[in-house]
């Protein structure tokens, strides 16, 4: 089983991804821009036991049966968190948010050739604005378990 998550640039996916592997039993890999670039052939290659992985070239690109989630946020709540974290204005906040987009969406699609945020892989978008962590990894284990009996 493989399972991909992804959201916006701006929100730190990995402790939430390790908490999801463990509570599915599975592994968390984190793989970097350098390591899929020189191994192509990971997006084609079946993979053995149970894994999360984080981001939305895996979720564009693995050519392997997977469940794939994007976890969605207004941007009301995403600058609101850039605010906490930087420590800034919701005007900065809201600044930088378009700058690391645009530099994002360059980025991927120079290297990978995908549009940034487009939801078209995804066997789930959830809106998470309201809610806390421990509900979404509630929501989340019951949709993957649901989606792997159905395969």
């Amino acid at each position: 089983m493989i399972v991909v998550i992804a959201a916006d640039i701006s929100y730190n996916l990995e402790p939430f991804a390790k908490k999801l592997a463990l509570g599915l039993g599975a592994v968390y890999r984190q793989l970097d821009d350098e390591f899929l670039l020189k191994n192509t052939g990971f997006f084609e290659e079946p993979k053995q036991g149970k894994m999360v992985f984080t981001g939305q070239v895996i979720a564009s690109k693995l050519k392997v049966q997977s469940v794939r989630i994007f976890l969605k946020e207004s941007n009301e709540t995403i600058y609101n968190r850039i605010v906490l974290e930087k420590k800034i204005s919701v005007e900065q906040a809201k600044i930088k948010h378009l700058e690391m987009l645009k530099a994002e969406k360059e980025k991927m699609n120079r290297l990978y050739g995908i549009e940034l945020n487009n939801f078209e892989p995804y066997d789930l978008i959830m809106r998470i604005d309201n809610l806390d962590q421990k509900s979404v990894m509630s929501i989340l284990e019951k949709f993957i378990a649901k989606h792997q009996s159905e395969k």
